[in-house]
């Protein structure tokens, strides 16, 4: 038997094997057909020895990578319907009716005259004790203690002011805090002034009593353009007018000196 050695790795093969049982190189050999003399040339790739069949190249799943970008799509898109408000879960905006404004506005008039009232009184009290005091009718210790008191008083009827529902009735109430935050500051002034005899602190508690004054002295007159904005008749207004004047007047006769 002929022995054969392989071209690549060099094992001797015997003759008629096709492929080398060592490397598995195809062996180039001639291999009788059929047991008859006639041979024939095995194909050996032009003699570049054993060639491995070529990797499959692999296929990228297109049909998935679509399906996904579509289910991503529709999920973001079922997202943002969900923030949107069905239009026919739409709560329908209520528009008010002038007379329907009108009530509101004097509901808001109502209830801002009786707090100023009250700030309005708090005010001339202060007002007296102070004049009081400077005209020696009232002591240093009796002052002192309204001043304490008083501090505590006004503290108590601070209101945060911001019931107003229209930009006119907010700018009506700003100037309520004004003369609060004024009046706040003077007494606290007025009780370091007592307790220092600091003419610095006595001072400033003038300054910011001639803020309060101006404050709720311009409070009457801004209250009648906002009824004139509501639509209120001149007569009506004046008739308004004509009783929050005799109340200022039954609050300022209350604090007459006599």
């Amino acid at each position: 038997m002929i022995k054969l050695f392989c071209s690549s790795c060099g094992t001797k093969n015997n003759e008629g094997i096709a492929f080398c049982p060592n490397c598995g190189m195809k062996t180039g050999q001639q291999q009788t057909a059929g047991g008859m003399g006639t041979t024939e040339k095995i194909n050996t790739n032009s003699g570049y020895g054993y060639i491995p069949p070529p990797k499959k190249k692999r296929k990228r799943n297109l049909p998935l990578v679509i399906a996904f970008i579509f289910l991503l799509i529709l999920v973001i898109g079922l997202n943002n319907a969900n923030q949107k408000t069905d239009p026919d879960q739409q709560t329908e905006q209520v528009v008010a009716s002038p007379e329907e404004l009108k009530e509101q506005g004097l509901a808001f008039d109502k209830e801002s005259w009786e707090d100023y009232l009250v700030l309005y009184n708090h005010h001339k009290a202060f007002v007296h004790y102070i004049d009081g005091y400077a005209d020696g009718l009232i002591g240093k210790l009796d002052f002192y203690n309204f001043a304490k008191e008083f501090d505590s008083v006004i503290s108590a009827a601070t209101r945060s002011f911001n019931y107003g529902n229209t930009e006119d009735e907010k700018n009506y109430l700003k100037t309520f805090r004004t003369f609060v935050e004024a009046e706040k500051l003077a007494v606290k002034d007025l009780i370091k002034y007592l307790d220092s005899d600091s003419v610095k602190n006595l001072s400033t508690a003038q300054d910011n009593i001639k803020i309060a004054g101006q404050a709720i002295t311009f409070i009457p007159s801004d209250r009648v353009v906002l009824l004139a904005k509501l639509g209120l008749s001149e007569e009506k207004i004046q008739e308004i007018g004509a009783k929050a004047l005799k109340e200022i007047k039954e609050i300022d006769d209350k604090w007459v000196r006599k």
